[in-house]
């Protein structure tokens, strides 16, 4: 549902969310930006899946760190902007040789 200005509500059956835009393109920045929330919605579903993984395998997973950075690019210098999610994930914990693998 449409708020003020760019402010959205988003719902489903048990729960509500908002995304907003930042102030310097005409948001309220009240919530994370659409951006934001694919980058975070990217970041839980790699935790959760390298949680299961790391279960189901019996590897201890001491933590991990997800990182996804969105950004606007030049393929070539004078072509148009291409979009680009960047990702860094780091695992913490002792591994053995085999788990690394």
């Amino acid at each position: 549902m449409l708020g003020s200005g760019y402010r959205v509500e988003v719902s489903n059956q048990r729960h509500r969310w908002f995304a907003d835009e930042p102030a310097d393109i005409g948001g309220t920045d009240t919530a994370p930006s659409p951006y934001e929330l694919l980058l975070g919605s990217l970041a839980a579903c790699t935790l959760i899946t390298l949680r299961m993984y790391a279960q189901r395998k019996g590897i201890t997973l001491d933590w991990v760190k997800a990182e996804y950075r969105f950004g606007r690019h030049h393929v070539e210098e004078g072509s148009e902007k291409i979009e680009r999610i960047d990702s860094h994930i780091t695992l913490g914990g002792i591994f053995s040789e085999a788990e690394r693998q």
